[in-house]
């Protein structure tokens, strides 16, 4: 599956709610069905970028969070403590071909890997790039949208390995590629606002992801989300809430907000390193992807298809246990003088955050179980 996204533009880039845009699409993340494959249908966000030293302390440059942070605020402690890692998976990243070097914003991945492993305290990344429908690609050059996908998903499944599958840059010119962005078979990512402390990371609460990127009158943000005028709605839907006869996204969210996202390292050669915090639901995508990679390996089988299953938890008693329920919030998306309607979070399954955000340490047990 391809993954649709545009070119990076420093300051991010405007999303907004299915209802405004043109039927069948959603700017929401999306995995596969068929196993840990992370898609996506926005860009990164991204604050300024400073340099680092030795060492990242998000908390003082920006309001992002680390990789422990983050592991900790959905619950992944736990499991990576018991060796639960994703080792012996493999997460698959669709990527977007770069025809040259131009740090920082097209950068070398195995060195931005290496660097946030060294920064973060993370196991050496295992990265392999498969280039044959690219054509004569360069493998390893990467803009800020590679690096955040390989980044996050090192990030919550240490141990398994890394495949970047690299297609031709032309690849988003097919508009029939972003009519699959409410497909049933797909899960699909929506976002949040995180608030965790910055010195456990212990999880506080989360908003739907809707915000102005910086400053007034900069580029406005949020989380896709809404109702397919293409698909009809699958089973595993059926008698949702608030769910009618097509197809609703998203399903599940996380973290997708510029201004708490994880952050990122980004080598300019040599020693030189920038931090820079990201967001998006191009980071709620690779996120969910490499949850699942731990679902698979706590199970010692691939779940495939885990859609019916995580509906069939949160219709369970369980629903509060292994998610957080996002309940305040919207998209509503504001390009003055004009706004554009969106959705607000509610409890239950809403149109913006879906069922909401994990706590890993007992969703993953609970997929791996059925």
């Amino acid at each position: 599956m391809i993954k649709f996204r545009p070119r990076n533009r420093p300051g991010g880039t405007r999303h907004r709610p299915l209802r405004a845009v043109a039927a069948g699409l959603a700017a929401a993340g999306m995995l596969a069905a068929g196993g840990s494959l992370a898609a996506a249908a926005s860009t990164t966000a991204t604050a300024s970028v400073r340099p680092a030293g030795g060492t990242a302390d998000c908390d003082s440059l920006t309001t992002c969070y680390t990789p422990r942070q983050l592991q900790v605020a959905y619950g992944l402690r736990p499991l990576l403590a018991r060796g639960i890692d994703g080792r012996g998976q493999t997460v698959v990243l669709p990527e977007l071909a770069e025809p040259r070097l131009s740090p920082p914003a097209v950068s070398d991945l195995r060195q931005d890997l290496a660097q946030f492993d060294r920064l973060f305290g993370l196991p050496a990344a295992r990265l392999r790039v498969v280039t044959r429908l690219a054509g004569s690609a360069a493998p390893w050059l990467a803009n800020g949208e590679e690096v955040l996908d390989a980044e996050m998903a090192h990030a919550i499944a240490p141990g398994a390995a890394i495949t970047v599958v690299l297609v031709k840059a032309t690849s988003l010119n097919n508009t029939a590629n972003a009519l699959a962005a409410a497909d049933p078979l797909v899960l699909a990512a929506g976002g949040s606002g995180l608030t965790a402390s910055h010195q456990t990371g212990a999880y506080i609460r989360e908003t739907a992801w809707g915000l102005p990127y910086g400053t007034p009158g900069s580029a406005f943000q949020a989380s896709g989300g809404g109702f397919s005028r293409l698909f009809a709605r699958p089973r595993y839907q059926d008698g949702v809430a608030g769910i009618g006869a097509t197809r609703a996204v998203p399903d599940v969210a996380a973290d997708a907000s510029g201004h708490t996202g994880m952050a990122l390292a980004i080598s300019e050669g040599g020693s030189k390193v920038y931090i820079r915090n990201s967001g998006g639901t191009s980071a709620s995508a690779p996120f969910w992807a490499a949850l699942i990679a731990l679902a698979d390996q706590y199970a010692h089988r691939h779940l495939g298809f885990v859609n019916p299953a995580l509906y069939r938890i949160t219709r369970s008693g369980s629903y509060h246990g292994a998610f957080h329920d996002i309940t305040s919030g919207n998209n509503t998306v504001k390009f003055p003088p004009k706004t554009f309607a969106g959705y607000r979070a509610a409890p239950g399954w809403d149109p913006v955050t879906g069922w909401g955000s994990p706590d890993a340490r007992v969703l993953v047990p609970l997929l791996a179980a059925l």
